[in-house]
């Protein structure tokens, strides 16, 4: 059986995939203001993980796509009106 490979090119043994950023390369963010409260968000779409299943003794790894809306802290700190 071949193994899932990292960046680096080394062999995983283990059965998780753990990634070391967030949000991982493959998203993509668009700021936006919800009017009702003036509050600014951010909405993060894309690839945003791997998932991994053992079938037959055979390794099966799928994207995770998927979308998120979270506070965009970044503008917080811009405007304090």
């Amino acid at each position: 059986m071949d193994f899932p490979y990292d960046r680096t090119g080394s062999a995983i043994h283990q059965y998780d995939i753990n990634f070391d950023d967030f949000p991982p390369p493959g998203t993509v963010e668009v700021p936006f203001k919800f009017t009702d409260t003036n509050q600014s968000l951010k909405l993060i779409a894309g690839f945003i993980g791997a998932n991994q299943d053992i079938s037959d003794n055979e390794a099966i790894i799928s994207p995770v796509i998927g979308w998120s809306i979270v506070d965009d802290d970044d503008d917080s700190t811009k405007n304090s009106d």
